[in-house]
């Protein structure tokens, strides 16, 4: 509640506010919404990612040329007959920061990125007669709001579904 004792509620993608709902993307409002426009609204849990097919291959791409260079700097000094200890001495003595260390940050951004599209949050779906949105309010759940802010839709006499896991 702010102080002229209306009700908000604020994510990084979207505005619930006492007079509208305010779609956001780059922090800029894209579309307001009034209440009376909105059929209903489905809260459930998803993927805070929209493109994570994208995303896990790019992943696996990165990995893939990390794995290849280091690979191939293996080969080209595995081939000179060394012990381990002096293959492993050369390669990350003489190498530089980029053709030692790089393949390893590669693979270590791959598997990040594919750590973070199993990040799952609650996700908004707001239907009009028009068209259907999909904003993520993870701000609001992780502020534990998300029971009062189906209050406060219920309130405003929309349609709500609340559900806890999805497929």
């Amino acid at each position: 509640m702010n102080d002229k004792g209306q009700h908000e509620f604020n994510s990084r993608d979207v505005n619930f506010d006492s007079n509208k709902i305010s779609l956001k993307r780059n922090k800029f409002t894209y579309a307001t919404l009034n209440y009376n426009d909105v059929n209903e609204i489905m809260i459930f849990k998803g993927y805070l990612l929209k493109n994570r097919l994208l995303v896990i291959l790019g992943a696996f791409c990165l990995m893939w040329l990390g794995y290849s260079i280091l690979n191939t700097g293996y080969n080209l000094l595995h081939d000179k007959e060394l012990s381990t200890y002096e293959w492993l001495n050369q390669f990350f003595n003489k190498g530089s920061i980029a053709s030692v260390w790089g393949p390893f940050l590669l693979i270590l951004m791959g598997l990040l990125a594919i750590y973070n599209t199993f990040n799952k949050s609650y996700i908004a779906k707001i239907k009009t007669n028009d068209k259907t949105y999909y904003p993520r309010i993870k701000e609001i759940e992780k502020r534990q709001e998300v029971d009062l802010l189906t209050n406060f839709l219920k309130m405003k006499n929309i349609k709500i579904y609340k559900e806890s896991t999805r497929a």
